[in-house]
């Protein structure tokens, strides 16, 4: 692995910044500037990770990294990005992908030299045993990053746009639907058919994840998840469609920290109206979203009515929680995108999926499958 990165010398000939992995010391900083950077747009949203930025590294892959471009002068971090690596099928096989997230600039501290030092860094965690290229995704309304990325600047990996991706939060206290008697809770004994099932069905998918039943049974990768927290439907005894729902509250959150001058003069009677739609209200600024993720979702023959069937019991069986959506992310091509958006009120949140590949690195072809991404392990 290469070493810091030091990118511009200042007047006392010291290195006026160094790009290095994060040190464990530095989870209360990492924290503090998820909160201070917020992703942009009508309603800014910061994705915090309370009470600790590696702990919630855990669900994201089996091998993380995080990286920093340090003030040398004060020790402040600047800059901060993750590369997680993760199993994932394409082309139908099974792969190892990473993937980035978590780009943040300090307020004030913009700097191409300090990105690309830091991008170099990342560069370095890369391994023969994975794709050639990463994956990474741009929220609807972030017009500076798009730009950024998008400009093919020298020092950056090249940004290849995939997909649109939305994800739709689905409110849990709407009008319910009895219990249905397809679904029925899953137990220690199912996650082995969850996972074939799993399996399956998401091969037939572009970059969606691989969940060994030993990933299922990991108290890192699945963290707060447990077999109860599985719905399964059942054909002649076999799985035939599976989905979970993950609380992910105690160590990922969805923060508001801003509206649009708009939304916020109109939020009062945007929220009496989303009242009476049936759709997720929207907090107060400084507010956590109370939400959980429908996730895990895998359907035989991708059958609209089984889909249904585990939405409507995941909303059922959160109405009486303190949970006020569900959150769940498709690729705009995925066939059961349409069907979710027509049959339930919901809120969209729209994003940019890319391709991320890195210079000097062989071009792998991909066929025509769909792309479908987790968007709880994001």
């Amino acid at each position: 692995m290469a070493g810091p990165a030091d990118t511009r010398v200042s007047h006392s000939g010291l290195p006026a910044f160094r790009a290095e992995l994060a040190a464990p010391s530095d989870d209360p900083a990492l924290r503090k500037l998820l909160r201070a950077r917020p992703m942009e747009g009508p309603i800014r949203v910061a994705l915090e990770r309370e009470p600790s930025f590696r702990q919630a590294q855990d669900i994201e892959g089996d091998r993380h990294y995080t990286v920093v471009v340090r003030d040398t002068k004060s020790g402040e971090i600047v800059l901060m990005g993750s590369r997680s690596v993760r199993d994932v099928f394409v082309n139908g096989e099974s792969a190892r992908l990473g993937y980035l997230g978590a780009l943040r600039v300090a307020p004030g501290r913009r700097g191409f030299k300090r990105l690309a030092a830091g991008y170099r860094e990342i560069e370095s965690t890369r391994r023969e045993d994975e794709l050639p290229f990463d994956l990474t995704s741009v929220a609807a309304g972030n017009d500076a990053a798009r730009r950024i990325f998008e400009r093919g600047l020298p020092g950056l990996p090249r940004y290849r746009p995939l997909c649109q991706y939305r994800t739709l939060l689905i409110a849990t206290r709407r009008r319910q639907a009895s219990r249905n008697p397809q679904v029925e809770v899953a137990t220690d004994e199912d996650l082995s058919e969850i996972s074939a099932c799993l399996a399956r069905n998401l091969r037939r998918y572009q970059f969606a994840p691989r969940w060994p039943e030993a990933h299922l049974r990991c108290p890192q990768r699945c963290r707060s998840l447990h077999p109860r927290d599985f719905f399964v439907i059942r054909e002649q005894s076999r799985i035939i469609a599976c989905a979970a729902r993950w609380d992910q509250r105690g160590f990922k959150q969805v923060v508001i920290r801003g509206y649009s001058p708009l939304i916020a003069r109109t939020r009062p009677a945007l929220n009496l109206a989303f009242a009476l739609m049936g759709r997720p209200h929207l907090p107060a600024v400084g507010r956590q979203l109370p939400l959980a993720y429908i996730s895990h979702l895998a359907v035989d023959g991708e059958l609209p009515e089984l889909a249904f069937a585990l939405v409507d019991e995941l909303c059922r069986r959160s109405a009486g929680s303190d949970l006020e959506a569900l959150a769940i992310g498709f690729a705009v091509d995925h066939p059961l995108l349409g069907c979710i958006e027509r049959r339930y009120p919901t809120r969209t949140y729209g994003s940019r999926l890319y391709r991320v590949d890195w210079p000097g690195v062989p071009e792998l072809k991909l066929d025509d499958r769909v792309p479908h991404v987790e968007v709880a392990t994001l």
